[in-house]
């Protein structure tokens, strides 16, 4: 991994939470609390769904199946079979 990729993460979990607390006062005031947490709670069903059915399981996966999973529209060229992962070699 690059160290720009360990960092996106926690980026975007960072400004996700920042814009919930930014936007969580106002839309307090203007609809109410429970209307508010409401809405937090849809966001929240809204990400779930969307990781379950559009984030692939990528357990077993080779990072070169991944890449071609993506680059072929969301299939996998295996058929979802998982594959071992190559026996680590002493160096």
């Amino acid at each position: 991994m690059h160290a720009s990729e360990c960092t996106t993460s926690p980026n975007i979990r960072s400004e996700a939470a920042l814009g919930g607390s930014i936007t969580f006062l106002s839309l307090s005031g203007a609809v109410g609390k429970p209307l508010t947490f409401w809405i937090y709670a849809v966001f929240g069903l809204i990400a779930f769904a969307f990781t379950w059915f559009l984030v692939p399981e990528t357990r077993g996966k080779r990072l070169e199946q991944i890449e071609t999973y993506w680059e072929q529209g969301r299939t996998w060229s295996d058929q979802g079979r998982p594959t071992e992962p190559e026996p680590r070699r002493s160096a």
